[in-house]
């Protein structure tokens, strides 16, 4: 794919900012998962952690993409 220097920047920083709120969310989930003593609720929170460290994974590699110079 092939942007102009614009459409790089805006979709660097959209990327980048939900990069963050995704962070953010991990954090949290990890801090809730270490304070629950409930099972299932834990199993539970393990499950969107998971969901959110594979869209920050899927965030880098699209970040990646973008950034690749052809």
């Amino acid at each position: 794919m092939t942007f102009t220097p614009s459409q790089r920047e805006f979709i660097n920083v959209s990327i980048y900012a939900e990069l963050d709120r995704q962070r953010k969310h991990v954090k949290w989930y990890q801090d809730l998962i270490e304070q629950e003593n409930s099972v299932p609720f834990k199993n539970g929170y393990r499950q969107m952690l998971e969901n959110h460290v594979a869209k920050l994974e899927e965030l880098e590699s699209l970040l990646k993409m973008v950034n690749t110079v052809e």
